[in-house]
């Protein structure tokens, strides 16, 4: 590869990692953990399973915020490996 090509590599590895900190601000990941914290202290309360109503819903809830932080996490994974990967390539 020339230098011309690792530039439009490294200019596209770039625009992704904006792209995911975009992400990251739009879906308000740091707020999510944040819920998924509180309600997994809620859980964790020995009466949580009183109202089994309002403890699936809850369950539902944490599994549905644990997801999205999860798969937010393997895409910043996966982009700073790229760039890790990049970087190795180009020496």
């Amino acid at each position: 590869m020339n230098n011309i090509e690792f530039k439009d590599i490294e200019q596209k590895l770039e625009e992704l990692a904006a792209r995911v900190a975009k992400i990251e601000t739009i879906d308000d990941i740091a707020g999510k953990k944040q819920e998924l914290a509180a309600l997994e202290k809620t859980s964790a309360d020995p009466s949580f399973w009183n109202d089994t109503q309002k403890a699936k819903e809850v369950s539902r809830q944490i599994d549905f915020l644990k997801t999205a932080i999860d798969t937010f996490q393997r895409l910043r994974k996966k982009i700073e490996d790229d760039q890790a990967l990049f970087e190795l390539c180009k020496e």
